[in-house]
């Protein structure tokens, strides 16, 4: 986090980088910590709690130049974190050969030690102000054991950071505003703020009795975001501070966790100055928002699966009856849950039909029912994920069939030994169950002493061997789940 210090009355920001370079020109000064490590300490101003046993491992420790920060693993090879982290002192983008990245497997405090191959400052931050304080990093190799922590995207992204509603954040900064680091991550329980009070140095918003102001126009809530939390029962601030710089922002817990901001700019820490005083106005930390960069964190390669839910791919739609029987894959290696079909016809007086199924293994199937005779319809599926729902999938035409078309015997040929050939034009049918026979039945008088002999057509064809000297009346036959059709009779005499 960097940390806004007020120099006077009229509020004039002084700076408190680590980085002489920058010196007091800047606007803002970095929370982002030296990277010498303390020793072993226990929460004190700050009043972070240790995390519940796998609540935070996509957080990483990121070194860019003389700066150590934090950082969260948004996917396999990716670290979102803070822009100011990575610049030199002209807010150009560090050589990566610069950048180092740790993970610990458990609540100790990683050091760095994993390369990066390319770091990507937002092509809008800005040094002075700290707008867009966002940058990704991409690593040389995944790091083993790590869970991720996907980006949210915009709808849920815009609820978690709404006002009152509860976010985390972590790392292993400052336990108070002049330090020690910590050594081991602490977790902080935080409340959003009021975009209005966030933009605003006059208007107090009241967490568990405490009233915190904003920073006026030297915010932009288009893109951060003002959050804070206070230990219950208490007056102790709870707030991140230098070293947390990078961190992550985040709603949710476990799988469900998304990020929604990067730790980055304060007025000290928790309600204090740097110099050690109480504040008389207390002020929140400021978070850079990553919903106002998801198109630029796609464009670097950022897993954006909780932005964007790819359709599902329809395998197979059958007609069956008077209904489909519908199979679906999911189109996205997100996890989905549920698959909803719809059968749209393509007339304007039929009525839809839909199906819904659970994905399991990751495919679905259901039946569409109470579909039109003889209606032609366009399927489509879309996935659902959670809040997230996906485009329709491509469409797939099905037409219900109704009784098929009457077939027809073009031809009947004598082969010997009492077999018929026969050459059937089947009756057209759109069901692909749909089956033809033909069925010759003996005249009278013999009908009553012969059996009646049936067959399948084959390619068009059916061969029956029928008894030699007796007449047959000879029919073909079209038969679907709707219906039978019968065609004209055809006598045969052997």
């Amino acid at each position: 986090m960097l940390i806004f210090a007020y120099g006077d009355a009229m509020h004039e920001w002084r700076g408190r980088w680590r980085r002489a370079a920058l010196g007091a020109a800047t606007a803002f000064a970095v929370l982002a910590g030296s990277p010498a490590l303390a020793a072993r300490i226990d929460p004190q101003v700050v009043n972070g709690r240790d995390p519940e046993p796998g609540e935070i491992r996509a957080l990483v420790s990121v070194q860019g130049g003389s700066l150590s920060c934090g950082g969260t693993l948004v996917d396999a090879l990716h670290v979102v974190t803070a822009a100011h982290c990575v610049v030199d002192s002209q807010g150009a983008a560090l050589d990566p050969t610069r950048v180092r990245v740790g993970w610990s497997s458990t609540t100790s405090r990683p050091v760095p030690n994993l390369a990066t191959v390319d770091v990507a400052v937002h092509p809008q931050y800005s040094p002075v102000t700290f707008a867009n304080d966002i940058a990704v990093l991409t690593l040389a190799t995944p790091i083993p054991g790590a869970t991720p922590m996907l980006v949210a995207n915009a709808p849920r992204s815009a609820t978690a950071l709404s006002k009152g509603q509860p976010v985390k954040s972590a790392g292993f900064g400052y336990i108070s505003v002049q330090g020690p680091a910590s050594n081991r991550v602490l977790i902080a329980d935080l409340v959003v703020l009021p975009d209005r009070v966030c933009a605003s140095r006059t208007i107090p918003y009241q967490v568990d009795g405490i009233d915190f102001y904003g920073f006026g126009n030297q915010i932009n809530i288009a893109d951060a975001v003002c959050a804070i939390g206070v230990v219950s029962g208490t007056t102790n601030i709870i707030d991140t501070c230098q070293g947390d710089s990078g961190g992550p922002l985040y709603a949710g817990v476990g799988v469900s966790a998304r990020l929604v901001g990067v730790v980055s700019v304060g007025d000290g820490c928790a309600g204090f100055r740097d110099n050690g005083e109480e504040m008389p106005r207390k002020r929140p930390g400021v978070y850079a928002r990553t919903s106002s960069a998801l198109d630029w964190l796609a464009s670097e390669g950022v897993d954006m699966s909780d932005t964007s839910l790819a359709p599902p791919v329809i395998t197979s739609a059958t007609p069956h009856g008077l209904g489909i029987e519908v199979k679906a894959t999911a189109g996205s290696t997100t996890r989905v849950d549920l698959i909803t079909f719809t059968a749209t016809p393509v007339s304007p007086t039929a009525r839809p039909g839909t199906c819904a199924s659970v994905v399991q293994s990751g495919g679905a199937s259901c039946h569409i029912e109470g579909l039109a005779v003889g209606e032609t319809y366009e399927v489509t599926a879309v996935a659902t994920a959670g809040d997230l729902v996906s485009v329709p999938s491509s469409p797939v035409t099905v037409t219900i069939a109704g009784k098929p078309g009457t077939p027809r015997i073009r031809e009947a040929y004598i082969l010997g030994e009492s077999r018929v050939q026969f050459v059937v034009v089947p009756g057209s049918s759109a069901d692909p169950g749909t089956q033809t026979t033909v069925a010759c039945v003996p005249r009278a008088p013999a009908k009553a002493a012969v059996d009646a002999v049936s067959g399948p057509v084959v390619d068009g064809e059916a061969v029956l061997r029928l008894e030699f000297g007796y007449r047959y009346t000879c029919r073909a036959i079209t038969t679907n789940a709707m219906g039978s059709s019968r065609s004209r009779p055809v006598t045969v005499a052997i």
